[in-house]
Order: C-alpha cells, then sequence, then structure tokens
C-alpha cells in the first residue's frame, strides 16, 4: 500500500508548478508583486549593479526551479567557445535554451521579465551550468537585429543584463560565481534572487566545480541603435597577450587578476540572437531576431603586482 501510495505520488503533478502557473496566468497578482520594483532607479542608487533577493514569492520560485529541471535533455543546447580574438570568441560553456516551448511554464517565466521594464525590448534564456562550465571576463557589448511584426527591422543594443539565480544550496566552492570586474567584488549565487546591471560591465563566471546542476535564467533588456562600438577586426599583439591570460582556469588563480580600462579585447560567445516576447505596452509583437548580429562579449585582462602571480603567468604566456 505504502508503495503504491508512493509511485502515485511521483506521478502526480508537481503542487510548485501548479502554483507557479497559476500565479504566471494572473496579471493581477503579477502586477501587483512588481510594482515593488523599479529597475533603473535601482540601478542608478547602486553604482549601475543591484542584487535583489527574494524576487520572487517563494512558492512560485520553487515552481521555477520546477520548471527549468523538466527542461528535457534533448533542448539543453550547447554554448561553447575558445579564446579566438579573430573570430570574436572567449572562453564560455555552459547549456542553455530561449525555446519557450521546451518546458511548461518557460513561456510565462520569460514573460514575468518584461514587467522589470515593460517599455523596453527584451530577450531571455534559461542556463544549466553543470561542472567546468564557466564564462571568462566579458562586458556584454552586442547588437542584435529584431524583426517587428509590421516587418521592420531594428537594430538593437543591450543595455541592462539580468540573471535570475535557481539553485538551491550554492556555496562559494562549488564555483560558478559570478565576479564584478568593477569592484572585485564576487556573488555567490542564491536562490530566487537577481543580479541586475549595466551593459556595459566587465564580469566573468567563474568555472564550476560541483556535479550539482547550476540553474538559472539570463537576459538583456534592449534599447534602438547602435550605443557603444564593438570591436571588428584582426587581432594585435596585445590583445593574444590578454586573451592568454584567460587561460587561467582554478578558482584561486582568478582572484589574482583584476582588470584594466586600458587594454580590452572584444568578443562573442557565438550565441544567435534570442527570440522575444511581446512587449505589451508598446502593443508590438517581436516575431523573430536575426542570427546575423552575434552576441560581442568583451574581455580585459591585467595582472595585479603579485610575484607569485607573475610567476604562475610567466608559465602561461
Amino acid at each position: 500500500m505504502t508503495k503504491r501510495r508512493s509511485e502515485h505520488q511521483r506521478a502526480s503533478p508537481s503542487p510548485n508548478l501548479d502554483t507557479f502557473l497559476s500565479w504566471t496566468d494572473s496579471y493581477k497578482k503579477v502586477s501587483k508583486w512588481f510594482a515593488r520594483y523599479n529597475l533603473e532607479e535601482q540601478l542608478d542608487q547602486n553604482d549601475g549593479l543591484v542584487q535583489v533577493t527574494d524576487f520572487l514569492p517563494t512558492s512560485i520560485a520553487e515552481g521555477a526551479l520546477r520548471v527549468l529541471q523538466q527542461v528535457p535533455e534533448a533542448k539543453w543546447q550547447t554554448t561553447r567557445a575558445d579564446d579566438d580574438v579573430k573570430r570574436n570568441d572567449i572562453s564560455h560553456g555552459f547549456l542553455s535554451t530561449k525555446d519557450p516551448s521546451a518546458a511548461p511554464g518557460l513561456k510565462q517565466l520569460f514573460r514575468l521579465f518584461h514587467l522589470l521594464l515593460p517599455e523596453e525590448l527584451y530577450t531571455f534564456s534559461v542556463a544549466r551550468y553543470t561542472q567546468g562550465h564557466h564564462i571568462a571576463p566579458h562586458d556584454d557589448r552586442a547588437y542584435t537585429d529584431v524583426q517587428m511584426e509590421d516587418g521592420e527591422v531594428v537594430q538593437c543594443s543591450r543595455t541592462i543584463a539580468v540573471i535570475y539565480y535557481l539553485t538551491k544550496n550554492w556555496t562559494a566552492e562549488n564555483g560558478g560565481l559570478l565576479r564584478d570586474c568593477v569592484t572585485d567584488k564576487v556573488y555567490v549565487p542564491q536562490f530566487n534572487s537577481i543580479i541586475a546591471f549595466r551593459v556595459p560591465r566587465y564580469h566573468q563566471v567563474t568555472p564550476v566545480s560541483s556535479s550539482q546542476p547550476r540553474y538559472s535564467v539570463f537576459g538583456w533588456f534592449l534599447q534602438p541603435g547602435r550605443l557603444y562600438d564593438l570591436f571588428e577586426g584582426e587581432s594585435t599583439q596585445q590583445q593574444q597577450s590578454d586573451i592568454r591570460l584567460t587561460k587561467i582556469r582554478n578558482v584561486n588563480e582568478a582572484c589574482d587578476i583584476q582588470h584594466s580600462a586600458s587594454q580590452e579585447t572584444y568578443c562573442s560567445d557565438g550565441h544567435d540572437a534570442h527570440s522575444y516576447s511581446a512587449v505589451h505596452k508598446r502593443q508590438r509583437k517581436v516575431v523573430s531576431a536575426a542570427a546575423n548580429s552575434p552576441h560581442a562579449l568583451s574581455t580585459l585582462l591585467a595582472c595585479k603586482s603579485v610575484p607569485d602571480t607573475q610567476n604562475r603567468l610567466s608559465n602561461i604566456l
């Protein structure tokens, strides 16, 4: 009898997922909750980067995690590249999907984020980091061609990045930390919290050392036009030297790296343009995003004047 009841419970729909779907389908509940956020003001008050804990009601965050856990293995796409200045690539690797139909509730999860900045275009995906996954220092600069439902194609720039963490009991020892290169502050992914920052801003994700998957939602708000320059052309000797610094993979070694505004290399993660959801206040629906404008991730590295660090770097360079 106990065994049968256990099997029935496993076959039943997840209460957390049901609660999530019910809540996200209620515009009244969702809009009331998001009324507490003024992202632009929060960024201005915190030097361009803000962390928000308890981003969603706890039961809803539990459901959001369940949504990501239900994404089939076949739907996770590998995003990976090595350092290659000529191809605009930096070293990175993780799993992601932008397909809103990949799992029940994913479309609703993406839709939530537009309420942070209802009048802006936006693009979001979900990510799963496993052991060894990382992103080298970069600043998220990119142009994206967005086709509106009236056929107009608008080239946009990323202006604000948002990361929503959905992994429980994550510790610094697990790796996968967000390092803000402007302040050298390290953020441990905290369940049901977001980090948002203005683009461009240099940051990195340190290598994951845990076998536990690290789930997150990530994306950007966009504004029309080219709001900054991207790197184009052949790599220089200095750029190649900077790129070699990113071969330091150990998290402890990464602690000895700081970032200098005088040397920079612009790179792309090779990830194509994301699909877009409705922007309600503009009453315009994004139909598709052209794939001919890659992410433009930038990296900028310099070494602190620490003898041990210099010795380790001399072995690499």
